[in-house]
């Protein structure tokens, strides 16, 4: 299975896991699952990688698109000038 998600808080406002669920569903893709992450700290990112080693992807919501650039420097080559992140 593969697994994708949001990470973001709060995701109450956010519409992403019911577009994807739909998404896979009409296009016959059934090895494939979306799940909501509202983590309270990016802190908390290290902790939900680890607990979900089988992540894909993410997408990154408010407030993470800055604050989540640093992890992302150790896993790849960012272009110069990147200001923000929305999916990983």
């Amino acid at each position: 299975m593969r697994r994708y998600g949001l990470i973001g808080y709060p995701l109450s406002h956010s519409f992403s896991q019911k577009y994807f669920e739909d998404k896979f569903q009409r296009e016959g893709i059934s090895d494939c699952v979306y799940e909501a992450f509202p983590i309270a700290s990016i802190d908390e990112l290290s902790k939900l990688l680890e607990a979900h080693a089988d992540l894909k992807g993410l997408n990154v919501t408010i407030p993470y698109k800055q604050l989540v650039l640093p992890y992302m420097s150790n896993i790849a080559h960012l272009p110069k000038g990147l200001l923000a992140c929305n999916c990983i």
